[in-house]
């Protein structure tokens, strides 16, 4: 395999040349060195570096991160070497997209780790971007290794906040660094971590803020242990965005720095400021001597096998004994292939812990060859990814539940559809409904189960839009069976979205609904005509009402006494006030109540025109706020009657005026009814019940009808109220 091509940047003549030799050492190829950016710039794009080690601080009038920005156009990945982590330097070297970040002093050691990883890092990348459809598996696989390293740092504290400043998850390294436990910490707000000067300054919330406003806040300064102790803390936070882009929380990145801070605090002119994300990795690294066949394993790796450290292994063979029986040789064969052949190791295995439990790590390598291209060594890096695994085990069984579910359901058709609305899955459902089967339907336009008056208008393309546009389309309409048939069809059709929020096609569920509708308009048409019925009724009962009437009339016009005709007078108000009734029943599109007020104003009209009342001697007050069932409007109607007919008549003889009110309220469960005159009044002494007035034997009558209290009042006029409990009968339309 060819070996890598490293291109350096490096001021310091020295330093440039420990740089070069030590890589090559590395088995790296050094295809150049520079001094300045301007020579970087000059030299790296010919020489077509697969990385460029550039230190940031450059003699010249450009530096590090300016010389980067011109060669990332190129397609050139850059690692940093630096003496400075002011949080200015950082923001600005961030936008070059780096590989990663190696402080001065450098250690070969631990930068041979970074270019390895970063290397590895920059390999998986440009796979991604040949490979632009990877599954969702994909991704799911890599949060889930983020997240196990994440889990597994001890030298990093990392943990979340919730979107209103709790903290909600904790890792190793948080609690070695801060000295709270999980069960301590969980649910404590952030602000617990900093000084009592700060949290007096509000900082703690000052720094959700910005995280929130601007994505990310710098974090690095002194924090507050649980045992009280003060260290210097170098770290970010930054805000969680969901895909609406709603901040729904934060993360927290942050290293003990008390030691670099006392060495280099002389140097530094700001805040401190480190983002290694790699090395935040639950992950371990190995090494295969091949010449010497020795095998070792990082203290990390070691303790991800559970293996104590006189148990590491200590040749290769011992590591394939840690392996699963039926894994052994599959993986054997992988180390053997790169081995030989140069290909990139990319494997999957289960380690037997001591303690009988098994992990699964993914493993990837490469092999590094000497100048006569034999192999030298092989190394490389295993992530534990168990529960990865178990997550994908869960998916599967869920995605097989829900596969079941979809072709059990059989009242519903179930399908989907591409972004051009052709069929791509179809449920029995759907084959019991439209008559198609799965392998007749797919791959088909789905106009074909629409009618041809709705394709003709462009009807399945119009859905698709809206849906497209609204995330969802509902439609009534008629569809088109395979025998050609047509049924009456409820139907809604949802967007489907990627987690990038491209457009990857559309669900739609429709039900038969052809029962339904014919039921329903039975029905319409079955009320209707108890409408009709009902309107008739009324109307014949107003006619019959309008002839008793006119008889009434009739006989009174022959009745000489005086006395008695204004008997047949009376009779024919009461009638004619029931009458009056039905006339707004009849009117009404509500056939089971009256709008009393109406009513009341009405029959008020009607007396005061039949006694021949000046309006300006008597005035009315007429006030109702309900509407009577019928039931209850003709007893209260003839009560309205009798005591309105009572003012007029001996209230108010000439040439005595005043004022009448009359009044109905319902509120809750219980009506009052009250006809009261400032007039004459009763005479004293007056009772109800041992009167011979007709009239008022009426009232007495109908207030017990409508189960009521009646009182009479004969001060300062006459005053009748009735209480009576409210009967509540539906509408009828």
């Amino acid at each position: 395999m060819p070996r890598k091509r490293i291109f350096i940047v490096e001021d310091e003549h020295v330093i440039a040349e420990h740089l070069r030799q030590s890589l090559t050492a590395e088995g790296y190829e050094i295809v150049g060195v520079a001094h300045s950016g301007e020579e970087a710039v000059a030299d790296a794009g010919g020489t077509s570096p697969d990385l460029v080690v550039m230190d940031i601080v450059l003699t010249g009038q450009m530096d590090g991160i300016s010389a980067a920005q011109r060669l990332q156009p190129l397609g050139i990945s850059v690692v940093y070497l630096t003496a400075y982590s002011d949080r200015h330097l950082l923001e600005r070297a961030q936008h070059t997209e780096p590989l990663a970040y190696v402080m001065k002093p450098v250690k070969m050691a631990e930068l041979a780790a970074v270019l390895q990883l970063a290397l590895f890092k920059q390999e998986q990348e440009k796979k991604r971007e040949q490979d632009g459809n990877r599954k969702l598996a994909v991704r799911r696989e890599a949060d889930e290794q983020f997240r196990l390293m994440v889990a597994g740092v001890t030298d990093y504290a990392i943990f979340t906040l919730n979107a209103i400043g709790n903290i909600d998850s904790w890792n190793r390294g948080a609690e070695k660094i801060n000295g709270y436990s999980q069960q301590e910490i969980l649910g404590q707000a952030y602000g617990i971590l900093f000084t009592t000067e700060e949290r007096e300054r509000n900082v703690p919330l000052t720094e959700l803020e910005e995280a929130r406003q601007h994505g990310v806040a710098d974090d690095t300064r002194w924090l507050v242990r649980k045992n009280g102790e003060h260290y210097w803390a170098e770290g970010t936070l930054t805000a969680i965005h969901d895909d609406a882009g709603v901040v729904t929380g934060f993360a927290k990145i942050t290293r003990d720095s008390t030691d670099r801070k006392q060495m280099q605090e002389a140097l530094r002119q700001g805040e401190e400021r480190l983002r290694i994300a790699l090395h935040a990795a639950r992950m371990g690294t190995w090494h295969w001597d091949i010449r010497t066949n020795r095998d070792s394993l990082d203290d990390n790796l070691r303790a991800l096998f559970g293996l104590r450290p006189e148990q590491a292994p200590e040749k290769i063979e011992d590591f394939y004994a840690l392996l699963h029986p039926d894994d052994r040789s599959r993986v054997q064969a992988a180390f053997e292939k790169t081995r030989h052949e140069g290909v990139h190791l990319d494997t999957e295995f289960r380690v037997v812990r001591s303690d009988g439990s098994e992990r699964w790590f993914i493993d990837q390598g490469e092999v590094i060859r000497d100048d006569a291209g034999e192999p030298r060594y092989m190394a490389g890096a295993c992530v534990d990814i168990t529960e990865r695994k178990r997550a994908e085990q869960a998916l599967q069984e869920s995605e097989e539940r829900f596969r079941l579910f979809v072709n059990n359901v059989h009242d519903y058709a179930l399908f989907q559809m591409d972004t051009e609305g052709r069929i791509a899955t179809w449920n029995s459902g759907a084959e019991r409904v439209l008559g198609y089967t799965a392998e007749e339907i797919i791959g088909q336009p789905s106009r074909r189960i629409f009618v041809a008056e709705d394709i003709a208008a462009g009807v399945p393309e119009r859905e698709m839009q809206v849906a497209a546009t609204l995330g969802r389309s509902m439609d009534e309409r008629w569809h088109l069976r395979k025998d050609g048939s047509r049924f009456w069809c409820n139907g809604v059709m949802t967007v489907m979205r990627d987690d990038a929020e491209k457009l990857r096609g559309f669900a739609k569920v429709m039900r038969d609904e052809t029962a339904r509708r014919t039921a329903d308009q039975q029905l319409k048409n079955s009320l209707k005509e108890k409408e009709a019925l009902l309107k008739e009724i009324h109307h014949r009962v107003k006619n019959n009402l309008q002839v008793i009437t006119s008889l009434l009339s009739l006989q009174s016009g022959a009745v000489e006494d005086q006395n008695i005709r204004e008997m047949f007078d009376e009779a024919c108000n009461r009638v004619r006030s029931i009458g009056d009734i039905h006339e707004l029943l009849y009117r009404s599109p509500d056939l089971a109540h009256v709008d009393f007020n109406t009513y009341l104003h009405q029959l008020a009209q009607n007396l005061l025109s039949f006694y021949r009342v000046d309006p300006n001697r008597i005035r009315l007050d007429i006030s109702s706020n309900v509407d009577l069932p019928l039931s209850q409007a003709i007893p209260c109607g003839l009560i309205v009657n009798e005591l309105l007919t009572n003012s007029l008549k001996h209230g108010y003889p000439e040439p005595k005026s005043g004022d009448i009110r009359v009044f109905l309220n319902c509120e809750r469960d219980e009506c009052v009814l009250e006809v009261a005159d400032n007039g004459v009044g009763f005479p004293q002494q007056f009772k109800v019940g041992q009167t011979s007035s007709l009239g008022l034997q009426l009232v007495s009558v109908l207030a017990r009808q409508l189960g009521g209290d009646l009182r009479l009042e004969t001060t300062a006029g006459a005053r009748v109220r009735i209480v009576f409990p409210r009967t509540e009968l539906e509408s009828v339309h």
